[in-house]
């Protein structure tokens, strides 16, 4: 009997075995090719639905198979002489689409104005704008992330999951590195929480905590002392993790001298002019895995200016100086912004609304 390969429509030709008896069953080829595709298997029917390997031996009839193909993904780098462009799109193209190819290249550099100075990069001391700018999720970085949304993004922890009676069991990814090279493990997140406790200026966002439970170097039970989503996110998202040695080391307890898991490091600061950061070999190299708070892009230097004063500020912006900068003072938004309250050409403007507390 006779085997027929087909492509859609198609009669695929030059695949053996040919023909077949009643006598002996007939192995279908895999190795098939065509330009662009991956091979997927062979089908009984044009719609692909049931698949197979083999002609059973006791068959009878001329037999027609279908190939099911899929268009390899190729992948697309960037390059600027040796160095390689990141944050460009597309990253990849088969043979069934085209793809158009970016007409600009991202800066790999930005420049951003702050009103105030960090003062000190100390990972557990009370937040200002500029402490958020300069180190959250960029020098160091927590086990979780609140997204805008409110949803919870995974950074150093893998997983946490509910292990019941008020306790939470938090996987760490096992292959976290600072930028001195120390990997982090289940013992320095238990430090990271108790230096945290201990500067007490963070209180309200880990207030929530009991106490931990090692169970080996990549996992903990986390203990809450109140069950609730809102407990469980603000214990995730407040205390930086840090290497127990790096900080050790430290000569200032990472005053001037930080140490941690983010994309980036501190590679200068002025104290009341400017603070420049570097991106460096990040721990995570599946960008599928990165956090959003922790990708770095194409930005490989971010420089921040301190300029105090909001006029200044804002005309800095207007002028070029700065590429971005936040809490512009309400009286400088004209400046940026149409008579129907859109952002004027050149510019993006992103306007949130702020929280009232009431006590």
């Amino acid at each position: 009997y006779t085997i027929t390969y087909m492509d859609g429509d198609k009669a695929i030709t030059g695949l053996t075995p040919a023909t077949y008896t009643i006598e002996a069953a007939a192995t279908l080829p895999t190795d098939v090719t065509k330009n662009g595709y991956d091979f997927k298997g062979w089908y009984t029917e044009s719609a692909l639905t049931n698949q197979v390997t083999e002609i059973a031996e006791g068959s009878t009839e001329n037999k027609t198979f279908y190939a099911k193909f899929e268009a390899v993904e190729y992948t697309i780098t960037y390059m600027d002489g040796e160095s390689e462009i990141t944050g460009l799109t597309p990253t990849t193209y088969t043979i069934e689409s085209t793809a158009t190819l970016p007409s600009a290249v991202p800066a790999d550099s930005m420049v951003i104005g702050m009103q105030l100075d960090p003062e000190s990069f100390n990972p557990w001391i009370m937040a200002n704008d500029a402490r958020q700018q300069c180190f959250y999720n960029k020098i160091y970085e927590t086990l979780a992330f609140l997204r805008p949304d409110g949803s919870r993004e995974y950074v150093l922890a893998k997983s946490v999951e509910p292990n019941g009676q008020g306790c939470y069991k938090v996987i760490l990814h096992d292959n976290i590195f600072d930028s001195n090279g120390n990997q982090i493990t289940a013992s320095d997140v238990v430090f990271s929480y108790n230096q945290c406790f201990a500067t007490g200026q963070l209180a309200w966002g880990i207030k929530y905590l009991d106490h931990f439970d090692i169970v080996n170097d990549y996992e903990l039970d986390m203990y809450l002392n109140q069950e609730s989503a809102v407990a469980l996110d603000m214990v995730l998202k407040t205390c930086h993790i840090v290497d127990e040695d790096s900080f050790n080391a430290s000569p200032d307890g990472f005053a001037t001298t930080p140490v941690g898991t983010g994309p980036y490091v501190l590679e200068s600061y002025i104290p009341g002019s400017e603070v420049v950061l570097t991106a460096r070999d990040y721990w995570q190299k599946d960008e599928a895995l990165q956090a959003t708070s922790s990708k770095q892009g194409s930005v490989k230097t971010v420089t921040y200016k301190v300029i105090s004063d909001p006029a200044q500020l804002a005309l800095a912006l207007e002028m070029g100086d700065i590429d971005d900068c936040i809490n512009i003072a309400v009286a400088d938004l004209d400046t940026f912004l149409n008579e129907d309250r859109t952002a004027k050409e050149g510019y993006n403007v992103v306007q949130t609304l702020g929280a009232l507390v009431y006590y």
